[in-house]
């Protein structure tokens, strides 16, 4: 001995306590770790534990340590001739468990979890072996969650009756969001479109619960809008999730926030003023203008989208009439209803009034004719003078009319002028051509001179002139002989002078 060191002797010793230990100590204890619910939820607490060859069983007991406490406390135990109950430190979880002893196993069943039952839990076997004493034990720990409630609040700032457009306004959601903390979805609703504006919210940390639920989470969350004339009818609700205790399919579920949910508030309904802007008014005629006929009807209608609803009021500036309302229906137009009709809305927002306008316009013509309510036909000629089978159609107006009866009535003004002018040219034509004839005289001295066939070219035909034209004078010796003299104009045969004082017959022709 010696030879032997210390140290040696030490290892020695303890790998020979350490056989011993174990072949003492051979009971075997399981404690799985168990998760709980908050609330009317069952969980079973097991303790299982087994015995070697030469041990007896002497009885198992349950304790406890909650967080805030320093220690373990009994709170239930059974011994081994089957008797079970609960321990001082146990008086809290009496009504809302059951406690069940078994050979190899004692459970603690709760039926209502709560909070305070959230802890670390030991169970002891004590055992007989060899007429030794003995105990083991196991520990666990007792984990809760809690699936959230519904929100506490829900308020909005600032919150008037009436909200214009561009007000800001701030949406804060308030509630226990369970345990481990979860968080809060936003939803708008314009009528039954819904819009998730989740990831436009601000959350801030959670933080412990009190009273009873102490181990559970409280968050506020908040949601800022600007509103638009858009969000006139707006709903906000304010929906609590848990990422543990709810589905993942439920997010952005609508049905999940209904009225009837208890995970729910929703705002009231926000009524958006906003006034009359130029781009949002229209006016327009029924039937389509401008032009109308004489004792037609038309309806004039202008809209405008604005909260409060615009008053609206038409007004024509060339007759001076006017008319309250969006809808003015003109019957037997005349030609004194001509005109722009011009129409205003109106509508008061914060005590501001705002107003906006537009026009149409109305041209009445006068027609002789009926309109005509068949469509007017126009055929394609095909070449060398055949006709094709198509046949375009065209719709006959109040237009189309006018303008042929405009192209009638110049064309038969420019047709009359022409007439006029020609029939002028060919009279003035007609008489330069015309050749006015002597009239025949008798001669003197009861002489008669006569003419025939009468001949522009008297030069050429001196012979046929002298048989033609003679004179014939009486053999009277007391009459004189005659002088005939004639026009010298070219191709005139008037006679200009007639004497008698001559002593023989002379004639003078004209020159030709």
């Amino acid at each position: 001995m010696e030879g032997i060191r210390f140290p040696t002797v030490w290892i020695c010793f303890w790998i020979i306590f350490s056989i011993d230990i174990h072949v003492i100590d051979s009971i075997a204890i399981d404690l799985p770790p168990r998760l709980g619910v908050v609330g009317n939820n069952t969980v079973t607490l097991e303790c299982r534990y087994t015995l070697a060859n030469g041990e007896s069983f002497s009885s198992v007991t349950w304790s406890r340590k909650r967080h805030s406490e320093s220690g373990f406390s009994d709170i239930a135990e059974a011994d081994g001739a089957g008797n079970s109950g609960y321990s001082q430190a146990g008086e809290d979880i009496k009504t809302r468990t059951n406690l069940n002893y078994t050979l190899g196993m004692y459970t603690i069943r709760y039926s209502d979890v709560q909070c305070t039952d959230e802890a670390k839990y030991r169970c002891t076997v004590t055992y007989f072996r060899d007429s030794s004493r003995l105990t083991a034990n196991g520990e666990m720990d007792f984990s809760l969650e809690a699936a959230p409630l519904k929100p506490s609040s829900l308020n909005l700032t600032p919150d008037p009756d009436i909200f214009t457009e561009n007000q800001v306004v701030e949406f804060t959601c308030s509630g226990n969001v369970g345990k481990p903390a979860g968080s809060f979805w936003w939803f708008v609703y314009h009528g039954n479109q819904e819009v998730n504006k989740t990831s436009e919210a601000v959350v801030n940390p959670p933080f412990s619960s009190s009273g009873p639920n102490t181990c559970t989470f409280v968050r506020t969350s908040k949601l800022t809008l600007n509103l638009t004339r858009a969000d006139d009818g707006l709903v906000v609700r304010c929906h609590v999730y848990h990422p543990t205790q709810m589905a993942p399919t439920t997010a952005g579920n609508s049905q999940r926030c209904s009225l009837d949910s208890d995970l729910c508030l929703q705002s009231k309904r926000l009524v958006v003023h906003y006034p009359v802007r130029e781009g949002d008014i229209t006016a327009f005629t029924e039937p389509k203008g401008p032009n109308f006929l004489v004792d037609s009807m038309v309806t004039l209608k202008c809209s405008v989208t604005s909260n409060p609803p615009a008053v609206f009021t038409w007004e024509n500036s060339d007759s001076n009439a006017t008319f309250r309302g969006n809808v003015w229906t003109l019957n037997r137009l005349s030609l004194l209803d001509r005109g722009v009709y011009v129409c205003t809305a109106k509508n008061n927002v914060s005590d501001v009034m705002y107003n906006v306008s537009a026009s149409v316009n109305v041209n009445v013509v006068e027609t002789t004719t009926p309109p005509t309510t068949t469509p007017t036909t126009r055929s394609t000629t095909a070449p060398f003078g055949g006709r094709t089978d198509k046949t375009i159609v065209e719709p006959d107006d109040g237009k189309t009319t006018m303008i042929i009866i405009i192209v009638c009535v110049v064309v038969g003004i420019i047709l009359i002028i022409v007439a006029v002018v020609v029939f002028i040219i060919i009279r003035r034509r007609k008489k330069k051509t015309q050749v006015e004839e002597p009239p025949e005289k008798p001669f003197n001295n009861h002489s008669n001179l006569s003419m025939y066939k009468t001949q522009p070219d008297l030069v050429s035909d001196e012979k046929k002139f002298a048989q033609n034209n003679s004179f014939d004078f009486k053999t009277d010796q007391d009459l004189a002989y005659s002088d005939l003299k004639f026009d010298p104009t070219p191709r005139s045969r008037k006679p200009v002078a007639f004497r008698e004082s001559t002593d023989y017959a002379h004639v003078q022709m004209p020159a030709v």
